[in-house]
């Protein structure tokens, strides 16, 4: 088949989607599939590339509204040639109101992932949500010759999303990278992590994530307990003042953003991996399944999307979204008690295997392509 995916944001650009549809992309191209990511030119990046063996063509920005970019020129250069499927991917949201009006015009079968609902946390922002679910939204769900979604709880939640029927495929991720045999002295060595109990937190630094709950949470845990942090973005004055006035800026430790090739270590440095996520921008949680996936447990927030990714008391352990005891007595539980801290990577593990390999969501894309296009001939 020849497939384009449309996303807004694409490598090197880092997030939740950029890491799905590039794992995508390879695991379609190696299948024997001809695939093209259509995104936009955010900062000085060629128009033309190729990433992983993958062709990009990234689309001139017209200007961004709350960090999304406009590409109305994505229409155009999406009917210039002639593809089997176009699928896009949201958020954020405009590239797929673009190729839904493409696939429309050029009459070639759409296919929609919803990785989690709109959300701007302003009085302004909700409102131009709404304006957004109820039209452009709306036009391409209504266009979606299938729509697919991580989970069923997010869908049944979700204020776009309930009343159209989906298809439930999860992300996935690279086995082979991920496992409890990847060695972490360096990594320990480097943070001054030697003899500590290591809590971890990858993702982008913001307020969603609960960060602040991770600050809190620290002063509620035994002193062995360190926090890592990993990921991109600026750690704002409040949350600094906050470690001071807790007395724990000794046991946070930033790392910043990590290349991918060392994500694996980090993994393998820690105890347990939290994602305390207080917002429904939290729908799935590809970093629960890495950690998983390195035989590690995990702590999080008990989100519609979030709590289908792990089976709560076996692989892991959910806690109440902004509850800073909750985490800590969560953290407590894992950190306490080695023979139920393994046991649940171990669990973890199988589960990665048996649910979010790429080889199996991929055959499951395909399996939805297909679908599709028999159903459009």
């Amino acid at each position: 088949m020849k497939v384009a995916l449309v996303a807004p944001y694409f490598y090197p650009h880092i997030g939740g989607v950029e890491s799905h549809v590039l794992a995508l992309a390879r695991e379609l191209t190696r299948k024997g599939h001809e695939v093209q990511v259509f995104t936009s030119k955010h900062a000085d990046l060629k128009e033309f590339d190729t990433v992983d063996g993958v062709p990009v063509r990234r689309v001139p920005v017209s200007s961004m509204v709350f960090d999304t970019p406009l590409t109305p020129k994505l229409m155009t250069m999406l009917q210039a040639d002639k593809w089997d499927i176009i699928h896009a991917h949201s958020p954020p949201p405009l590239s797929s109101y673009y190729a839904a009006m493409a696939a429309v015009k050029a009459r070639i079968p759409l296919v929609y992932t919803h990785h989690c609902d709109p959300e701007i946390p302003s009085l302004l922002g909700r409102a131009v949500s709404w304006v957004y679910y109820r039209t452009l939204l709306n036009y391409t769900l209504r266009h979606a010759a299938r729509i697919i979604v991580y989970t069923e709880s997010y869908a049944a939640t979700s204020y776009a999303l309930w009343k159209h029927p989906t298809a439930l495929v999860p992300t996935g991720l690279d086995l082979s990278r991920f496992g409890p045999e990847t060695d972490a002295a360096a990594v320990r060595k480097k943070h001054g992590l030697e003899g500590k109990k290591v809590v971890l937190f990858v993702g982008r630094l913001t307020a969603h994530k609960g960060i602040q709950t991770i600050i809190e949470a620290a002063a509620l845990t035994d002193l062995s307990v360190k926090y890592l942090l990993v990921g991109p973005g600026e750690f704002p004055a409040g949350w600094s003042r906050r470690m001071h006035q807790l007395k724990v800026e000794d046991r946070i430790v930033l790392a910043g953003k990590v290349a991918e090739a060392e994500l694996p270590a980090y993994y393998a440095a820690c105890d347990l991996l939290v994602l305390p996520s207080v917002s429904r921008l939290e729908a799935f949680g590809l970093v629960l399944v890495e950690a998983m996936a390195s035989g590690k447990p995990v702590v999080a927030s008990d989100l519609p999307g979030v709590r289908d990714v792990l089976k709560a008391g076996k692989t892991g352990l959910l806690c109440e979204p902004f509850s800073a005891r909750d985490l800590a007595e969560k953290i407590t539980t894992i950190t306490s008690n080695a023979e139920a801290a393994s046991g649940m990577g171990a669990a973890g593990r199988k589960l990665a295997e048996d649910r979010y390999s790429w080889d199996a969501i991929g055959a499951r894309i395909e399996k939805v392509y297909s679908d599709v296009l028999a159903r459009s001939r």
